[in-house]
């Protein structure tokens, strides 16, 4: 798996204060431009999700749906669950994509560029 992630790359020895999820992700945030924040990405996406869903008048369990096609992301999140970090960019993404132009973005959260998504 990590050298579908980083072919380039050899995966760090595990240390007690480190283990290698720790280093996928480190190395994600950084190719990505997160810095530190990487590791709070769940509280990245409840904050998004507490803005956005009274914004546009839905619940969260709807734009969980819209997202991740089932309406618990956001519930499992809340009770200390992970999700994958293709979920994240993909949810990311989603929302920079479909962000109300009148509401501000939560400071502290990693938007994606506008272009993503579009042709070269």
């Amino acid at each position: 798996m990590l050298r579908l992630l980083f072919r380039d790359q050899e995966p760090a020895e595990p240390t007690p204060e480190r283990d290698w999820v720790d280093d996928v992700f480190a190395r994600f945030a950084e190719r990505e431009g997160l810095g530190e924040s990487f590791p709070e990405h769940e509280t990245h996406l409840i904050r998004l999700v507490e803005t956005f869903a009274p914004h546009v008048g839905r619940s969260e369990a709807t734009v969980s749906t819209w997202i991740a096609r089932h309406a618990r992301l956001f519930l499992r999140l809340r009770q200390g669950q992970s999700c994958t970090v293709r979920t994240y960019q993909k949810a990311l993404i989603w929302f920079a994509a479909n962000w109300p132009e009148d509401a501000a973005w939560p400071d502290g959260v990693p938007r994606p560029s506008p272009q993503i998504g579009e042709a070269a």
